[in-house]
């Protein structure tokens, strides 16, 4: 008899992980520990393009998507929530941080290795 293979981890399966936090970009979920966090649709695609661009400057304009909501405080206030949801300290942000002119930032801890 042979031994089933086992299911190899796709290389697509991207993850990133920020604080206590993994993010799953293509199921789109979010995880503390081992806790299912729940993101509204919006902050989950906000977090995929941050996530996809970890270290980069997203625009606002990127973040308001095709949505209707997409002026630029609609994407303040979204981000906003979104920090509530995974900053220690939503008013000091360490995580998201705005950049100004640029838009937001996903800032990934460096890993010493």
């Amino acid at each position: 008899r042979r031994a089933q293979p086992k299911p190899v981890e796709e290389p697509s399966a991207r993850v990133v992980r920020f604080g206590d936090f993994t993010f799953h970009i293509e199921r789109g979920e979010l995880r503390q520990g081992d806790e299912p966090v729940r993101l509204t649709e919006r902050e989950r695609e906000m977090l995929t393009l941050l996530a996809e661009n970890p270290g980069e400057p997203v625009s606002r304009e990127a973040l308001a998507g095709s949505g209707p909501a997409g002026n630029e405080r609609t994407i303040d206030v979204q981000v906003g929530r979104l920090r509530k949801k995974i900053e220690a300290d939503a008013d000091d942000p360490q995580l998201i941080k705005s950049v100004r002119g640029a838009g937001y930032i996903l800032v990934l801890p460096v890993s010493h290795g």
